[in-house]
C-alpha cells in the first residue's frame, strides 16, 4: 500500500497549473482543465490582496481563452459539470474581490454571455455579498446595476 501524502492534490493541481500557463506560452491546446480550475480556486481562497487577486484574474482569463469556446461544446458532460464554468464564475468572483470594477464588468458580461441560465442566481447572490459584507460603493453599483439588468424578475401586468 502506498502512503499519500495530504498535500499532494494541492501539488498536483498547482503543477497543472504552471504547466497550463506553459502550454498556452507555446500556443499549445488545453484539453482537460479539472486540475486547473480546482488550483486556481484554491489560491482565490488564500488571497485576499487587491493586486494579487487582479493579477490572478488575469491567469484565469488567459485560461478561459485556451479553452473557449471549444470547452463549452464538449459532448457528453452535463453543463454544470464542465470546469470552464466554474474558472468562469470564480474568475467573477476574483474580479469582485479585487474591487476593480475594469475587470468585473467582462467578467459579468462573460457570465451573461456563456452562462445565461447561471446568471440569474449568480447576481443575486452577488447583492447577498454586497450586503453581507464591507465592498466600495462603486463595486457595490456594478452588482446591482448586472443584478438589475438580469435577476430581478419581470412581471407583466
Amino acid at each position: 500500500m502506498v502512503a499519500v501524502d495530504a498535500e499532494q492534490p494541492e501539488q498536483l493541481e498547482q503543477l497543472s497549473l504552471s504547466l497550463a500557463l506553459w502550454v498556452i506560452q507555446q500556443e499549445g491546446d488545453l484539453t482537460s482543465i479539472d486540475l486547473v480550475v480546482n488550483a486556481l480556486a484554491r489560491l482565490a481562497n488564500q488571497t485576499v490582496d487587491s493586486f494579487e487577486l487582479e493579477q490572478l484574474f488575469y491567469i484565469m482569463s488567459d485560461i478561459l481563452n485556451a479553452v473557449l469556446p471549444a470547452e463549452q461544446t464538449a459532448a457528453g458532460e452535463p453543463p454544470a459539470r464542465q470546469p470552464w464554468q466554474l474558472l468562469l464564475l470564480n474568475r467573477a468572483i476574483v474580479a469582485t474581490r479585487s474591487h476593480r470594477p475594469q475587470l468585473m464588468e467582462p467578467a459579468f458580461d462573460a457570465i451573461v454571455e456563456w452562462l445565461p441560465d447561471q446568471a440569474t442566481r449568480f447576481f443575486a447572490e452577488g447583492m447577498e455579498q454586497m450586503t453581507m459584507l464591507d465592498y466600495p460603493d462603486d463595486v457595490r453599483e456594478i452588482v446591482r446595476r448586472y443584478y438589475l439588468a438580469h435577476a430581478v424578475p419581470r412581471r407583466l401586468h
